[in-house]
């Protein structure tokens, strides 16, 4: 609890692990993760992470401390580890964590189209880009009213779209409206955007 008082974050990775009775630890260090990605907060005995895909839906209270819930906390010691295997098994399963729920819908309108699942949240040439399918160096976005209906927001998506173009990406952007109502149309366009890998 003081290493979270410290920090203004939550217990995650091995020390939220052996806090749910996953794994145990020997280790003295203590793991937070805060929310952002700027700064280090420097605490001795803390080891802070920074996370720009942590949310409310990925923390909890248990035994009256934060913690990540135990689906983030095995998702971090996973990328922590760097478990290639069991990474690669629920890549099947679950693709990164989502930051909203129109990045949810749309993952399940893959899901009911039989549509691979897309990586998500990556960074592809310097800019953080909603879903891609590198083999096929095609990106989706997918754009709520309230995140994208500022002048500055509206110039600075077609700016990113033109630099991803630029650098031989195609890039598809899909709204609230078109994934709820227009869920055929969307999935055609994704899938005959560009042949499917071999």
């Amino acid at each position: 609890m003081a290493a979270v008082l410290a920090t203004g974050g939550v217990l995650s990775h091995a020390t939220a692990a052996a806090a749910w009775d996953l794994r145990r630890t020997s280790s003295p260090l203590i793991h937070v993760t805060i929310a952002g990605d700027t700064g280090r907060a420097r605490r001795q005995g803390v080891r802070v992470h920074r996370s720009t895909t942590l949310t409310g839906a990925d923390t909890t209270t248990h035994r009256g401390i934060p913690n990540t819930t135990p689906a983030r906390t095995i998702i971090d010691h996973l990328r922590q580890a760097n478990s290639a295997s069991l990474t690669a098994v629920l890549s099947r399963y679950s693709p990164a964590p989502t930051r909203s729920e129109l990045e949810e819908r749309f993952l399940e309108l893959c899901d009911d189209h039989s549509i691979d699942k897309p990586e998500t949240n990556a960074r592809i040439e310097g800019i953080e880009v909603d879903f891609v399918w590198r083999d096929r160096r095609l990106i989706v976005e997918v754009d709520g009213y309230g995140y994208h209906r500022s002048p500055q927001s509206f110039e600075s998506d077609r700016e990113r779209d033109v630099t991803l173009k630029m650098a031989g990406w195609d890039v598809l952007r899909f709204t609230w409206r078109q994934l709820e109502t227009k869920r055929g149309w969307v999935a055609a366009a994704i899938t005959g955007a560009r042949p499917l890998a071999a």
